[in-house]
């Protein structure tokens, strides 16, 4: 196809924007080469329509003057490794540069997208995607390298670790606006660009700290954005509206229509056969894991730098569709599906005819493993089940690519159709009269000739020249090659083990702290290669902001001192190779700074009496220079209760401060009724506590 798509360019001394009108494929905003553009470039949804203009569809038919129908063996020949479309991996990156070409998404698919605009202003990296040609059905979920992301509803990041280090707002082409980012941010941008009739997605990404860098942009650089979307909308001639739909016949009316450019109206008869084929489409099928899905769906990406030829092929592999020429000149298809033959054909029909019986060569495979995109895989390729046809011979194995389907089961079905085209019992070659008028939009036909009565596929159909004779190529089918139980027939699907990569940084492990005395916490971890040195960082467990400390290779203690006594700090350590690689951050640890980690002896008198409900609890301080302070601990019991008991059921009430040999009191009051125990301990100046006095017991009537 290769239709050329030019970009729009506004420089800081360029033109006054216009309107951005980019309805359809009339219209298609282009990056510019070159991440590094200054904040005064913008490229912007210029109103470019005419640059182009789709053409007719193909010629007065399908793809040509005289092809009539054509099977799906012609799109297995059609794919060789020379002429295979891009696998959906390379459709995730975001890339700039001075033309691209159109790209429409159907059905559900996930992909990126060329970048419509880029600049650095304020710390943040802003950048705009364009996903498609034409308004879409919406985002399923937001991928940025690779990872998952969540947005709250001001399009801020939401997952770690890029937690408010990002933006997404994502618009579907329908009323697209400015977005509000970009028109606040810089002054070339303004209302008129706002990419309407495109789908696109307007991003920044935030300079982190520098420790977190390379954990929040594993690249290097901002995220590559590659969502998975629900593709153009489409129009449903069953209910007479255009919607977002995964319907393989309704994605390729859009294909055949919207894209190659051939306009019918929505009250043309063609959609009646259209409708047809969506029914048989959403017909119910069980897959392989018990569960139920539709017959036939359309999930992937048309290009316009692809050729006619792999666009149709893609379709025709992904649901077994075969093509035709209506009679009234307009192109036709019918999806995967056993019909039985209208038209009978005898010896006495045939102006030439050959028959040739099994199957032998290169061409006849004996196992069938299709690749296909699996949407546990993050929706990239991946191979289906195989299917195996002839353990007994040399192995041939076939592996066509379904780049349109997203269904292990849907793939099996179509490697059981492939498998019948390849490996068919007979196969015809023939010349018909006028009897081939009656053969048009006829995808089987009943072959009744040197003793054989068979049904026959039609591969291809050609009208000669003049109208008055017809040449058939055809292949004998069973209605069994069209039927499909999953339980059965079904192989199992890969098992996909997530490997990790050898260039993995392994963690720190084993990483503890023990608080010394002067506000020290020694900290302590398993020895790593000597390759690696570490990064330590520690906080206190009020604060938010991190400390970090670079750790000389080879080492695997680290003091810090000078802590404030009494205070929790948190620490963690990673590892890091000499081209700032890290690795993962350890689990972290928790430690109180300590000034004097040497706790005060035992209360030197420790005694309680009650009046009226109060209880005075008299205690005598330690002569010993490290008491501080005596806390008094109460548990409270049912009246006539005898015990036992125990410090660990009791609460701190007061904290009294004193000297040492110092004797002091305090009165408890206000007491419900209820029996009642104490205990004294004295501490130091860092808190540290010594051993506890008591129980001393009270009864308050």
């Amino acid at each position: 196809m290769r239709r050329a798509l030019f970009a729009a360019l506004l420089a800081s001394t360029a033109l006054t924007p216009t309107p951005a009108k980019a309805t359809g494929v009339e219209a298609f905003l282009l990056g510019f080469a070159g991440a590094g553009a200054t904040t005064g470039a913008v490229a912007s949804a210029l109103g470019v329509g005419g640059l182009f203009q789709a053409g007719a569809f193909l010629g007065t038919t399908l793809i040509g003057q005289t092809l009539l129908s054509l099977g799906v063996s012609a799109a297995l020949n059609a794919l060789t490794p020379r002429a295979q479309p891009p696998e959906p991996s390379a459709r995730l990156l975001n890339y700039a540069q001075p033309v691209s070409y159109a790209e429409w998404p159907v059905g559900r698919t996930r992909k990126g997208g060329p970048l419509g605009f880029t600049a650095f202003n304020g710390g943040k990296r802003y950048y705009s995607v364009i996903l498609a040609a034409a308004p879409v059905g919406g985002v399923v979920t937001h991928y940025l390298d690779d990872r998952e992301a969540t947005i709250n509803g001001s399009g801020i990041v939401q997952t770690a670790p890029m937690t408010d280090l990002g933006y997404i707002n994502f618009q579907n082409g329908d009323s697209n606006t400015a977005d509000s980012t970009l028109v606040a941010t810089f002054p070339e941008i303004t209302s008129f660009h706002d990419f309407d009739g495109l789908a696109v997605a307007h991003l920044w990404a935030k300079r982190p700290k520098p420790e977190d860098f390379s954990e929040v942009y594993p690249n290097g650089r901002e995220w590559n954005y590659s969502p998975l979307i629900d593709g153009v909308k489409v129009y449903d001639p069953r209910t007479a509206t255009t919607a977002h739909s995964r319907n393989l016949a309704l994605n390729t009316a859009y294909w055949l229509t919207t894209i190659l450019g051939r306009v019918i109206p929505t009250t043309h008869a063609w959609w009646n056969m259209v409708a047809g084929q969506a029914d048989v489409c959403d017909e119910t099928v069980t897959n392989g894991e018990g569960g139920t899905q539709a017959k036939w769906q359309l999930d992937g990406v048309f290009s316009d730098d692809e050729e006619f030829e792999q666009q149709r092929s893609k379709v025709a592999l992904a649901g077994d569709v075969w093509f035709y020429e209506r009679s009234d000149g307009l192109p036709g298809f019918k999806v995967g599906k056993y019909e039985e033959p209208t038209v009978t054909l005898t010896e006495s029909n045939f102006l030439q005819f050959s028959m040739s019986e099994g199957f032998w060569g290169r061409n006849a495979p004996t196992e069938i493993s299709p690749q296909y995109v699996e949407p546990s895989q993050k929706w990239r390729e991946a191979p289906a089940g195989t299917l195996v046809l002839d353990a007994t011979t040399r192995q041939v194995k076939d592996e066509p690519t379904l780049f349109m389907v997203a269904s292990h089961n849907q793939a099996c079905r179509c490697a059981k159709r492939f498998a019948a085209v390849k490996r068919a019992d007979y196969k015809i070659k023939a010349t018909v009269g006028f009897e081939g008028y009656d053969l048009i939009g006829e995808r089987f036909v009943r072959i009744q000739a040197l003793g054989k009565d068979i049904v026959c596929e039609i591969q291809e159909l050609y009208r000669n020249e003049g109208g008055h004779t017809f040449d058939l190529v055809g292949q004998s089918v069973n209605a069994s090659d069209f039927d499909y139980v999953a339980a059965i027939e079904e192989p199992a699907r890969p098992t996909f083990d997530q490997v990790v990569s050898e260039n993995t940084v392994d963690p720190v492990t084993g990483l503890t702290g023990t608080a010394a005395d002067g506000g020290e916490i020694k900290y302590q971890w398993n020895a790593a290669d000597a390759s690696l040195s570490q990064e330590l960082r520690i906080k206190r467990s009020t604060e938010a902001d991190w400390t970090v400390i670079p750790i000389t290779s080879g080492q695997s203690t680290y003091t810090v001192n000078g802590l404030t006594d009494g205070q929790t700090y948190q620490a963690q350590i990673r590892n890091v190779t000499g081209t700032r690689r890290p690795s993962a951050w350890s689990s972290m640890i928790s430690v109180a700074a300590v000034e004097n980690s040497t706790a005060p002896v035992v209360l030197t008198a420790f005694a309680t009496s009650e009046s009226a409900g109060t209880v005075t609890v008299n205690f005598t301080a330690p002569n010993d220079a490290n008491y501080f302070a005596t806390r008094i601990y109460r548990a409270g019991y049912s009246a006539g209760y005898s015990g036992p008991y125990s410090i660990d059921s009791a609460s701190v009430i007061r904290t009294e401060y004193g000297i040492p040999s110092g004797d002091d009191s305090y009165d408890d009051i206000g007491l419900s009724t209820g029996h009642y125990a104490y205990w004294g301990a004295p501490i130091n100046a860092s808190g540290v506590e010594g051993t506890a006095s008591g129980p001393q017991t009270e009864d308050v009537a």
